[in-house]
């Protein structure tokens, strides 16, 4: 990795790590979720949540579940972690994923788009 490239990315990542609730809407992405026909119980674990939730674990390091209490400042066990993970609607996460994106690349202006934050791997 080249080092512009480094450095965009150690940039992207600190966009993430500061606060993720203003690239992703809890609120919007549960709206997201009910279009695409997903249901759910409005709990702290709901779709929105956890996908901000998800993208703070990944930009921190992927830290362990056992450790996402505390950066979510909530309570939950380790499997209502894994288990609300794995309730995501995969399109519901291409879709955040794609805002996330753009919005990264505005905030650091670059044109971005998903392959803009691929790693080559050979």
């Amino acid at each position: 990795m080249a080092a512009s490239d480094s450095a965009r990315l150690n940039s992207a990542l600190d966009v993430l790590r500061s606060d993720v609730s203003d690239l992703l809407l809890p609120d919007q992405i549960n709206q997201y979720a009910r279009q695409m026909g997903h249901e759910f119980r409005d709990t702290s674990l709901n779709p929105g949540n956890t996908l901000v939730l998800f993208v703070r674990q990944v930009a921190h390091g992927n830290v362990a579940c056992a450790a996402m209490t505390h950066l979510a400042g909530i309570r939950f066990t380790d499997a209502a972690w894994c288990a609300a993970r794995q309730r995501l609607p995969l399109e519901l996460i291409h879709r955040c994923n794609q805002q996330v994106v753009q919005e990264i690349g505005r905030c650091l202006d670059v044109d971005a788009t998903a392959s803009t934050w691929r790693r080559e791997v050979h």
